[in-house]
């Protein structure tokens, strides 16, 4: 390896492999695989690092360890990770929300070997929404619109439905943003039953969550088209993984779960990001300009004005080539960045992009604007 004296000196990959985020990612794959995937990681770091020497610091190891672990998974067949770059936590119809790091392990768990249908995971996890909900019975479907089919098929049943896809446990108006009432709320509201998504404010994989009275939920769950909509085991897996993060570890909830992880940063934090990431993307080779500005921007699919709430974005005009062309190759990067255009500018509202996902951001500008 090329030591350049200018450079602070990387952690070594004995390191990074105890690292606890990479030790979780070794004791899944053999060996060979992992020297395989680990071969030429630091090298290949530190030469994209001396080529953006003065306008990058070297990133945190948590960072570093972040990028070593999904090098050592592999990388996907189909579409690899999204930075989110939109403003739009939960409900965005393009973009599936990240799970908790216990609902992954979960879901590893149970795909990595033989398992059966999940039957004890569904009993489980319908415990574990009524007792959070205070329902008196709970169904889990492959998908909120599987769940509203099975309702929607026992007719001649005068229910009251509250179809709510993002409503969760936690209202988002004690992190600052709009009322949004909780599946508890509207059960107290007088709702016979709730659907809601477990992608939307819960934070958990996306299926179809019924509760509310038994009368409507059994009738639901006894319907001929039930089997065909049942959820997997991993889907309950990491449904049971998120709702036990509820019950067990409430305060945690802003840490572990990802949704909530973004919508608790305080403001402050993306406001210090945006200035010191925005140098960084405006000395990058045709690139006119990158502003840091505070915007107001949805916070959620479908709220309209309602869920506009204060944000911080970096509005980024390039030299050669009109701001919707640079939004669609942020698109098709390897790592694909999805954002807005805005006044003929490329808006990356900083609310949805977890801080790990800085350095790839400006590196996929960089490469967006090479093409060119």
């Amino acid at each position: 390896m090329k030591f350049e004296p200018h450079l602070p000196q990387l952690p070594s990959l004995g390191e990074l492999l105890e690292h606890p985020r990479v030790k979780g990612v070794v004791t899944r794959i053999n060996r060979s695989t992992l020297a395989h995937r680990a071969a030429g990681f630091l090298d290949e770091l530190r030469s994209s690092l001396v080529e953006r020497a003065g306008k990058v610091e070297i990133p945190p190891v948590g960072q570093i360890a972040e990028r070593l672990a999904r090098r050592l998974l592999g990388e996907p067949i189909s579409a690899g990770p999204i930075i989110n770059a939109t403003g739009v936590v939960v409900g965005h119809p393009e973009l599936v929300p990240p799970l908790a790091d216990a609902a992954v392990h979960a879901m590893a768990q149970v795909a990595s070997d033989y398992h059966g249908s999940g039957a004890q995971l569904n009993a489980a996890c319908l415990g574990l929404l009524c007792e959070l909900s205070g329902a008196d019975a709970a169904l889990v479907a492959s998908s909120f619109d599987a769940a509203m089919a099975l309702l929607a098929a026992n007719k001649g049943q005068a229910c009251s439905v509250d179809a709510a896809p993002l409503a969760g446990l936690i209202n988002p108006l004690q992190h600052g943003f709009e009322s949004f009432d909780t599946v508890n709320d509207r059960l107290e509201a007088g709702a016979h039953v709730v659907i809601a998504d477990g992608a939307g404010l819960l934070g958990g994989p996306s299926c179809g969550i019924m509760v509310g009275k038994p009368a409507f939920v059994e009738a639901a769950a006894q319907h001929s088209l039930a089997p065909l909509v049942t959820a997997s085991s991993t889907m309950l897996a990491a449904l049971h993984a998120t709702l036990s993060v509820y019950k067990n570890e409430r305060e945690s909830v802003p840490y572990a779960i990802p949704v909530w992880q973004l919508l608790s940063a305080p403001p402050a934090n993306w406001k210090q990001r945006a200035e010191r990431l925005a140098p960084l993307i405006a000395a990058i080779a045709g690139m006119t300009s990158a502003v840091p500005c505070e915007v107001q921007s949805a916070w959620r699919a479908g709220g309209g004005d309602h869920s506009q709430t204060a944000s911080w974005a970096i509005d980024v005009r390039p030299s050669k080539i009109e701001a919707n062309t640079l939004a669609q190759r942020l698109e098709h990067q390897p790592t694909s960045v999805k954002a807005t255009v805005v006044e003929g500018a490329v808006r990356l509202d900083l609310r949805g992009v977890f801080p790990r996902w800085d350095q790839q951001l400006v590196e996929a500008i960089e490469k967006a604007l090479s093409a060119d």
